[in-house]
């Protein structure tokens, strides 16, 4: 089974601020994984589309299943309520795309994301309902409690998650994928650059408005010369194009950062915790670190 995902709209910091439509039209998460099943099913008769849990799809042909998630394209239709058929449009011509792609494990196209627990548990559960198995099941590398490091291959459209079977291919082509993963990301990002939001110390990383969340996995990025901070190097990734950077020593701007990400629904999202760089990574910082730092 694959596992696909629509890369959407590359968003800049200044496109932060955004709100879900009041409106009382804007259909529940179930209502729109049905309409996403009829549209599928309309323009692909020779597929089998069925919907296993809301935000869920899977398309059949013949033995081969592919899973798609469809939450970062609801999260897309909540802002945008009434561009519903140009957003599923979009989306199926992107996937149909990739799917042209599905077998090939590239390793000048694969990149490092960084995904949290909730995220890998919801397709490990998946693979378990429909019976799939290694090596064909999705890989991971565990970051800490909270996070995992996954890798991908990236497309114009959409990126496609590699399994274990990718991950042996990828290792026949290089001694170190990883390595290779962070240099590919890195030739997408050639202005990476670390800015003030506000007044009170906090800055922000920006990159390509996509990826900026994998660039905490690239370690030669994580010190003192990079980051001027109080303490040590604390972040906030609440989305995957989103890192808020601080000190652990600067409780104004902690609780600024706690503020901005609690205060919206993220598109893309992946973490409300904050991390603190330690010797030995990143880890989740505490409620009782916070609290201590008031």
């Amino acid at each position: 089974m694959a596992h696909y995902q629509s890369k959407g709209v590359r968003l800049g910091l200044v496109a932060w601020s955004f709100s879900v439509a009041a409106n009382s039209a804007v259909m529940s998460a179930s209502a729109f994984t049905q309409y996403s099943v009829h549209y599928l099913t309309q323009h692909h008769p020779n597929k089998q589309v069925s919907a296993p849990s809301d935000l869920t799809l899977e398309l059949g042909q013949g033995s081969h299943t592919q899973q798609i998630n469809l939450q970062n394209l609801y999260a897309q239709y909540q802002q945008s309520p009434d561009k519903l058929t140009l957003l599923v449009a979009d989306f199926d011509n992107a996937l149909q795309r990739s799917f042209a792609h599905q077998d090939t494990a590239l390793l000048t196209a694969v990149i490092p994301l960084l995904r949290d627990k909730t995220y890998v548990a919801n397709i490990q559960q998946l693979e378990s309902k429909n019976g799939i198995t290694a090596p064909n099941q999705l890989y991971v590398e565990k970051v800490n409690e909270e996070l995992y490091l996954l890798y991908a291959f990236d497309s114009p459209d959409s990126i496609r998650l590699a399994s274990h079977k990718d991950m042996a291919a990828l290792r026949q082509q290089s001694p170190d994928v990883k390595q290779r993963a962070f240099a590919n990301l890195l030739t997408r990002m050639p202005d990476i650059r670390v800015k003030p939001l506000g007044e009170k110390d906090l800055l922000v990383l920006t990159a390509d408005g996509n990826f900026e969340s994998s660039l905490l996995l690239y370690g030669a990025l994580w010190d003192h010369k990079n980051f001027d901070v109080k303490g040590d190097i604390v972040v906030f990734v609440p989305a995957r194009n989103v890192v808020l950077v601080t000190g652990s020593k600067d409780t104004a701007a902690i609780a600024h950062a706690k503020a901005l990400v609690n205060s919206r629904n993220w598109s893309y999202g992946i973490s409300r915790q904050a991390f603190i760089k330690t010797a030995q990574g990143w880890r989740v910082l505490t409620a009782s670190e916070q609290a201590a730092t008031r």
